[in-house]
């Protein structure tokens, strides 16, 4: 069973309609699809800093992106999208501490 607030599972889950995984570096436009499909579904959960193999590439270097991305479901989806972002503490691959965000669709 899913844990979205298992590290280990936001890495290793299988990418599907309630689950993804998205590197910080992509451009906030880029996370509008998988919002607005989760929203059109059950809902989801997207694992942002966490790259589609499951290497954890944080998102602490990617302050603009993340301001930025916590604004799609308002900026880039009509109608807007109610989320839940939740900042999570990981070890990147390069062993430092780091973040990843968890937004709950």
């Amino acid at each position: 069973m899913f844990d979205p607030d298992s590290i280990h599972d936001l890495q290793y889950s299988t990418e599907k309609q309630i689950m993804d995984r998205k590197s910080a570096r992509l451009p906030a436009k880029d996370f509008a699809v998988p919002v607005v499909a989760m929203a059109n579904a059950d809902g989801g959960w997207l694992a942002i800093g966490i790259e589609d193999d499951g290497t954890i590439t944080g998102i602490d270097v990617f302050e603009k992106n993340i301001n930025e991305l916590e604004c799609v479901p308002f900026d880039f989806c009509i109608p807007s999208v109610q989320v839940e972002n939740k900042p999570m503490d990981v070890i990147d691959k390069d062993g430092n501490p780091n973040h990843i965000l968890r937004m709950h669709v």
